[in-house]
């Protein structure tokens, strides 16, 4: 891992600041193509709620490049895994967790700019406090956050993976409403309301 992020950094380091977010895209296109589409999609759909809420335009600037890398770890997570069919083993399973914790690493050793980092890192934290990397709760989980992990879960839902079926966008907001116990509820139903009206 080491290795690859020491490359990450060498490569980087020809790259202008705004080309870097395209560079580790690039990434993670050629590592996993699927969690590449997966990131873009999260990434346009984030953008659109947050401009429905009335979110300036800056701030979803930044929302927009962090939903595009905040899964940019999973090129230290071995393709395999991210391609199985299946359950996942207990190691497996604690192994695939850490990418939040590579995202969070690589972002910060290549020094990019524009983005929010508690979305790169806490993007798997749930209202009940079940979640990772830190078990956040509630309102310790900030609001980008638990937009994020709206969107995430709805696209992750919504679209074929190696994994799992998609099911459709009735059934994932559904799905939403039922897990209250992870989703804040009030952006859930803006974000129902939101996507209702596409």
């Amino acid at each position: 891992m080491y290795e690859l992020l020491q490359q990450l950094r060498s490569e980087s380091a020809l790259t202008k600041n705004e080309y870097k977010i395209p560079f580790l895209l690039e990434k993670l296109r050629m590592h996993d193509e699927a969690t590449y589409f997966h990131s873009v999609r999260v990434a346009n759909i984030l953008d659109d709620f947050a401009k429905s809420i009335n979110i300036e335009i800056e701030k979803r600037k930044i929302i927009k490049n962090s939903a595009l890398i905040h899964d940019i770890g999973k090129i230290f997570i071995n393709s395999n895994l991210l391609q199985k069919q299946g359950k996942l083993s207990e190691l497996e399973w604690e192994e695939l967790k850490k990418h939040a914790l590579y995202s969070d690493l690589i972002v910060k050793e290549l020094e990019i700019d524009d983005v929010d980092y508690s979305m790169i890192l806490h993007h798997h934290e749930n209202i009940d406090g079940s979640g990772y990397i830190a078990g956040l709760k509630n309102y310790d989980i900030s609001m980008n956050v638990r937009m994020i992990r709206i969107v995430d879960s709805f696209e992750a839902m919504t679209a074929k993976r190696a994994y799992a079926k998609a099911i459709s966008v009735e059934l994932a907001l559904e799905e939403l409403s039922a897990c209250k116990h992870f989703y804040d509820q009030e952006l859930v139903t803006k974000f129902q309301s939101f996507v209702q009206v596409q």
